[in-house]
């Protein structure tokens, strides 16, 4: 899993984080120890970061996906690269993703997209659109994705269940892993097969 927020409204991650719940919901639905989700996260880093290697990655993606075992490639940005502050713009963030699934499909990797949860900050206002680019360029490059941000904010009273106001708890943690399952189990079916 690349791009995915580990504070849990303090200076530390949930051992419930969704990497790890995604990782049991599907060793429980396959009975099998086989199969492993890595949490790839790095906290504070948008696309852009990722893709070029820079600030808080030691090498660009290329390199880095080329290197990578995993089949499955799920990636969850949005949320830091809608503050302003960090100067993506929409259409920039649209040209990372491309160019994200277009390294990763190079090295034979599955990629699913997935939205961000919706959050509270006013920081991040614009980040609706951003999901919007997401779920385009899912449709687009025909990529599986995983729909959250509607979703959740479909849930009553959906702002308490972040511990910060972006951050997800435990139980909105568990809430994204299992729509991953959702998503990725069919695919992982599929490649247990072959």
């Amino acid at each position: 899993m690349w791009g995915y927020q580990l504070i849990n409204g303090a200076y530390g991650q949930t051992p419930n984080n969704p990497p790890a719940l995604l990782q049991q919901l599907l060793r429980n639905q396959f009975g099998t120890s086989a199969i492993s989700v890595e949490n790839r996260a790095v906290p504070g880093a948008t696309l852009e970061d990722r893709i070029a290697g820079s600030v808080v990655y030691d090498k660009p993606f290329s390199v880095s996906i080329a290197q990578e075992p995993a089949k499955i490639v799920l990636l969850n940005f949005a949320i830091n690269d809608s503050n302003p502050g960090n100067n993506e713009s929409p259409a920039l963030f649209q040209n990372d993703l491309l160019e994200f699934i277009a390294l990763a499909w190079a090295q034979g990797k599955i990629v699913v997209l997935e939205e961000p949860n919706p959050v509270t900050n006013p920081v991040y206002a614009n980040l609706a659109t951003y999901s919007l680019v997401i779920d385009n360029v899912a449709q687009t490059m025909n990529v599986p994705l995983v729909k959250q941000y509607a979703y959740i904010q479909s849930l009553p009273n959906w702002q308490s269940m972040l511990t910060d106001g972006g951050h997800p708890n435990d139980a909105l943690y568990a809430i994204k892993a299992q729509r991953e399952a959702d998503v990725i189990g069919p695919i992982v079916k599929s490649l247990l097969r072959n």
